[in-house]
């Protein structure tokens, strides 16, 4: 949404490099529409100039130190079938 857009154009514009993993209530499916490019050693989405997406299963060297992206955890707000 055009409120959305504007709020990652201020955090591109002001400079600042957002390098983050996608949780479970990101829109993956709007995710997945930037076109997939390789930095660091992996491969990422490049949402913005500044502004990063950690692609899960990937490695990559940042300043001489190695990082594992993934995923996985249980949803807090999951619905138990245990009753």
């Amino acid at each position: 949404n055009a409120k959305e857009q504007r709020q990652l154009d201020y955090l591109n514009k002001i400079g600042v490099k957002v390098l983050f993993v996608d949780g479970n209530h990101e829109n993956h499916i709007l995710l997945n529409e930037y076109p997939v490019s390789e930095m660091y050693g992996g491969k990422v989405h490049k949402i913005r100039e500044n502004i990063i997406h950690l692609l899960r299963g990937e490695v990559y060297e940042i300043n001489g130190y190695k990082f594992f992206a993934f995923g996985g955890a249980n949803s807090t707000d999951r619905i138990s079938k245990r009753g």
